[in-house]
Order: structure tokens, then C-alpha cells, then sequence
């Protein structure tokens, strides 16, 4: 879905208009990415009766899980953005191409960089806001992470799995960084999501 985004957008803003979406439209499975991961976690919890099941693929965690270096490294970024950037947002791209694309090519990374967009500053700054009760999440859940993710490391993503109740896989993505989502060499690895979501609705 696309959020409405103002300078004035928060992480609670973005999940409380994706529960609306979820619960008016009856939608039952929900994939999310990075801190759309997040997001997700936190609409099926207060919807459990409406999501069937989740598909993350790196996604933000909430405090305590993401490792201090790189909460450390986040809020840093966070802290400048304001006083180079205004109210919106976009890593430079040496940045990214350091922490988003660093599994990509050269010139793999110039068309990552172009796919990014700008995000209101307090939604960075909101991001380990939001508190998710992971183990109130009872749908079952598959997450994907890259092995050359520096963002959301591997690491981190196995703790965050081990709090959800029904967490069924944890799929590693080989070569694949952050942004590995976006690479059409990585299509190869939907097979396995599929038959988790297939399984789940029990089609």
C-alpha cells in the first residue's frame, strides 16, 4: 500500500492507517519489508481475527532485539537528517550504497538508489516506537533475510523469530543485502514463501 505522508508522519501514523486498509478491506496476508516488517508484526497484533498470516523480509525490530550498533548507527543518521534534509528524508548515496545496496553491482546500485524515496524525518525518528507484543502474534510467520545484510543482520532477524509464537521459517537469502528485494536474481527464492502462504490458507 502507499501511505500518506506528510512531515508531520510517525510510525503509529503509518500502522494505524494500514490496519484500516487491513480491516475495511478484509485482507488476510501481509508481507512487509524493512520497517514495513514492522508495521506488519504490530497490524497482526491488533488484528488477529482479520490477518491469516505474515511474510517478512528484514524487517525493522523493535528495541531491544536490533543489535546496539546499529540502533547506534540509525540514530546518528536520524540526528543530522533534520539540519541537511528538512523535514524529508533520503540516505545519501554513498550511504546506501555502504549499508542498503552493499551486495549489489556498481551499477546495480545506481538503479537501487533510484528506487528509494523520500520519507518524512519523524517516521525515522519514531521508528523502535512503536511496541509489538511479538508473542501476541499467533499467526504463523515466515521471515527472509539476506546474508550480507548489514542493516538488519542475520543475527538479529533469528532473535526476532524465535519471539513469534508460530514462526515457521527462516529463510537466508544468499548474496543478498538490505535491498535484496529488489534483485531480479533473488526471484528464485519465492518458491518456498509461496508454499508457506499456500499452507497457511490450507489451499
Amino acid at each position: 500500500m502507499t501511505f500518506r505522508k506528510t512531515p508531520a508522519s510517525t510510525m503509529t501514523d503509518f500502522i494505524r492507517q494500514t490496519a484500516a486498509v487491513v480491516q475495511s478491506d478484509g485482507i488476510r496476508f501481509l508481507f512487509g519489508h524493512s520497517a514495513g516488517g514492522l508495521i506488519c508484526a504490530k497490524v497482526a497484533e491488533l488484528l488477529p481475527e482479520v490477518v491469516k498470516c505474515l511474510l517478512l523480509w528484514a524487517p525493522a525490530m523493535p528495541r531491544g532485539i536490533m543489535p546496539i550498533r546499529n540502533q547506534h548507527q540509525l540514530m546518528a543518521l536520524i540526528r543530522t537528517a533534520p539540519a541537511l534534509f528538512g523535514d524529508w528524508f533520503r540516505p545519501g548515496f554513498q550511504t546506501a550504497s555502504a549499508t542498503l545496496f552493499n551486495a549489489y553491482s556498481q551499477s546495480d546500485q545506481q538503479f537501487g538508489y533510484s528506487r528509494l524515496t523520500m520519507e518524512p524525518v519523524r517516521a525515522f525518528k519514531s521508528v523502535f516506537v512503536p511496541g509489538v507484543a511479538i508473542r501476541q502474534v499467533t499467526q504463523p510467520a515466515f521471515l527472509a533475510v539476506g546474508t550480507e545484510d548489514l542493516t538488519t543482520p542475520p543475527e538479529a532477524v533469528i532473535r526476532f523469530s524465535r519471539r513469534f509464537p508460530r514462526c515457521q521459517q527462516v529463510r537466508y537469502v544468499p548474496n543478498a543485502d538490505h535491498m535484496g528485494i529488489l534483485a531480479p536474481r533473488h526471484l528464485g527464492c519465492l518458491d518456498e514463501p509461496i508454499k508457506f502462504i499456500t499452507q497457511a490458507f490450507q489451499l
